[in-house]
């Protein structure tokens, strides 16, 4: 038989789903056919909801009596409400109950919102970054009960590197997907923390020092292309307070070899219409060290004072100017709120501040 050429594949494709688009393993449903859809789902979700108990102490004792043509019903509806309105919460109620019942397996669901999360429709909701972390923990926990709270879930925990890796990257793709991605960066952040918690306690499951190590690069390395993205710039700092606060060396030590105050210093002076950098800034400073003051007084003198002095006299000066000369007057008022790790270079940095 003669080649086809890939359009005339493509073709072939897109006819047998229409009016669905099945491309490279992506799947697309016009908006008009959701929406459709939406409103007799609502109906079947509502109906099979209630025949579904939902107190923890009629689960138990109804389990084994549910049909499962019922159950498959309530899934599928209320995953398509969740595919047109990501915040459906009495969705995502209703399939962690059925989580809860040992009726949707934890790891199955988890694939389900990786692919919600892969819209950018999707991506930005909270409720369901939300969803997920209930997900992550009911999923490497043996002992999930069926009277366990549905609002509530123990620590954060992966199964392997590559699963840690792979969340990692989903939260990397939703917040391209959606510039300035706070739910997806706050995720990421809690999911760091949770990992860091194990490893201050003993629990080392997944190697935490290079991961912490590759996630502190990685995440500069985001904001090098990003320059805009306060959320990233949060994530960063979230996780070097609390790694100073922990007192724990070995990873005190990558923070300083990373060098944040350096990082942020040279992309502000680059791009200094940018506030998220000024707010890097800020927070660098209240973790360096007493052998980088002399490095900041330059900074202080040769960058920000100009920008200070230059809001004392703005008529005639462009906005832009005006902008970060206000971002810079900010840096010094907020002086008391450095405090620096070990508490070396307070004095240092307030004879600096005058």
């Amino acid at each position: 038989m003669p080649a086809q050429n890939p359009g005339d594949i493509r073709s072939d494709s897109e006819s047998s789903m229409a009016p669905f688009l099945f491309v490279e393993g992506n799947l697309g449903i016009p908006q008009k056919v959701l929406h459709k859809v939406y409103l007799h789902a609502v109906s079947v979700f509502k109906s099979a909801r209630s025949c579904v108990p939902t107190r923890p102490t009629i689960m138990v004792q109804r389990n084994h009596d549910l049909d499962a043509s019922l159950i498959r019903i309530l899934a599928d509806s209320s995953s398509i409400l969740l595919l047109a309105n990501p915040s459906h919460q009495t969705a995502l109620n209703a399939r962690k109950h059925l989580v809860r019942m040992h009726l949707i397996d934890p790891h199955a669901e988890l694939c389900f919102t990786s692919s919600l999360l892969s819209s950018q429709q999707c991506a930005k909701h909270a409720e369901l970054w939300y969803h997920r972390r209930w997900l992550l923990s009911a999923a490497y926990d043996a002992n999930l009960s069926a009277i366990a709270g549905v609002d509530s879930f123990g620590p954060i925990r992966f199964a392997s590197g590559e699963a840690l890796r792979q969340e990692l990257q989903l939260v990397s793709r939703a917040c391209e997907l959606y510039p300035r991605n706070y739910f997806a960066w706050t995720h990421r952040l809690i999911c760091m923390r949770s990992l860091l918690s194990d490893y201050l306690t003993g629990i080392d499951i997944v190697g935490f020092i290079p991961i912490f190590r590759n996630e502190i690069a990685g995440i500069k390395q985001w904001i090098d292309h990003h320059v805009s993205d306060y959320s990233a710039v949060h994530t960063i700092l979230g996780l070097s307070q609390a790694v100073f606060q922990s007192g724990d060396s070995s990873l005190m030590g990558i923070i300083i070899e990373e060098n944040l105050l350096d990082h942020a210093i040279s992309l502000v002076q680059g791009y200094p219409s940018h506030e998220a950098l000024w707010m890097y800034t800020r927070t660098a400073l209240s973790i360096s060290d007493s052998q980088q003051a002399q490095q900041i007084q330059m900074f202080i003198d040769h960058f920000v004072q100009p920008f200070v002095q230059l809001q004392c006299s703005k008529t005639g000066v462009e906005e832009d100017l005006v902008k970060v000369s206000q971002y810079a007057r900010q840096l010094l008022n907020r002086r008391g709120d450095y405090k620096i790790s070990q508490g070396q270079f307070k004095q240092g940095f307030n004879i600096i501040s005058q």
